[in-house]
């Protein structure tokens, strides 16, 4: 009967380390994600900047 606890125990323990590893690994990926789309956003704020200062610039709204 020893034997069937430890056995349970032990499943339990791989059952809790897999599912530990593949939250984790979501979580990266979600975070990965999420800062290539940050950086993306980013580099679309500074083309509408740079095309907005070119507008002005032809305007003579110069500062």
């Amino acid at each position: 009967m020893g034997e069937d606890w430890r056995n349970i125990f032990v499943g339990f323990g791989w059952g809790v380390m897999i599912t530990c590893a593949f939250f984790a690994y979501t979580d990266y990926s979600a975070e990965s994600n999420a800062t290539e789309y940050k950086e993306k956003s980013l580099l679309e704020l500074q083309i509408e900047y740079k095309k907005l200062e070119i507008e002005s610039l032809k305007r003579g709204d110069n500062d």
